[in-house]
């Protein structure tokens, strides 16, 4: 059911009949790694809350847990979710504006670097993240001059 809904949270005890919460979390966590995990455990047991950290546990809540704890917890991951969201959007947005503006950049580039204007480090920058090959067996180099005529 957990992989049909894919929920944005899993809300756990540590001990079930079938599996336990820790169990439950590590199948979660392989499978769906962006689910939000909160274990609920009456036991106070360090190694408990010790494997729950090394699955990635978003919260792990002592029981007897009141509303206030549980709705505290959960308004904390809403946040965090929303925040991942907000930053993935912008970085998508970032990348669409990158690819829009590819050629002026790197026009640009290929400017600076003929002319000179880029160091060899900023140059090695500029070329990888606009995904130009700077090294090549033999370069082809054209210079063009335009005079306008009035």
């Amino acid at each position: 059911m957990i992989e049909a809904e894919t929920p944005d949270i899993l809300i756990t005890d540590i001990k079930m009949p079938f599996m336990d919460g820790l169990e439950l979390s590590r199948i979660v966590r392989q499978r769906l790694p962006q689910t939000r995990i909160v274990i609920l455990s009456g036991h106070d047991e360090f190694r408990f809350a010790q494997e729950a950290i090394q699955l990635g546990v978003t919260d792990y809540l002592l029981k007897p847990v009141s509303a206030q704890e549980l709705l505290d917890a959960l308004l904390r991951i809403r946040t965090q979710i929303e925040e991942e969201q907000r930053q993935r959007q912008e970085l998508r947005h970032l990348q669409e504006q990158l690819k829009e503006n590819a050629n002026v950049l790197r026009q640009r580039f290929l400017l600076e670097l003929v002319t000179g204007q880029l160091t060899t480090r900023a140059a090695i920058d500029a070329a990888r993240m606009l995904q130009i090959e700077l090294v090549a067996h033999a370069y082809l180099a054209v210079s063009v001059r335009c005079d306008v005529i009035t």
